[in-house]
């Protein structure tokens, strides 16, 4: 962890110190352009936010990672998280 962030960080230094993680994310399927208001919406079927993704775009994301755990001779973890 940077030195900056050690007073900005919940965990206790003793647990960070010495961790090195690197994190891949797909983020190419939202939009994050500048917001422009909020305005309500009617309740729409969960089914319609949760993104879908081509089998290409999943692909793409799983190479990069694999490619860099087999660089850095490291272990590869998976944790997906829909909200």
């Amino acid at each position: 962890m940077f030195k900056q962030l050690v007073d900005a960080s919940s965990l206790k230094p003793e647990i960070v110190s010495g961790l090195d993680i690197m994190i891949v994310r797909e983020l190419t399927g939202y939009y994050f352009g500048e917001p422009r208001g909020i305005k309500p919406i009617e309740m729409v079927n969960v089914k319609e936010l949760i993104p879908s993704y081509t089998t290409s775009e999943i692909e793409r994301v799983a190479r990069v990672a694999f490619d860099l755990q087999k660089k850095e001779k490291t272990k590869l973890h998976h944790v997906k998280n829909l909200m």
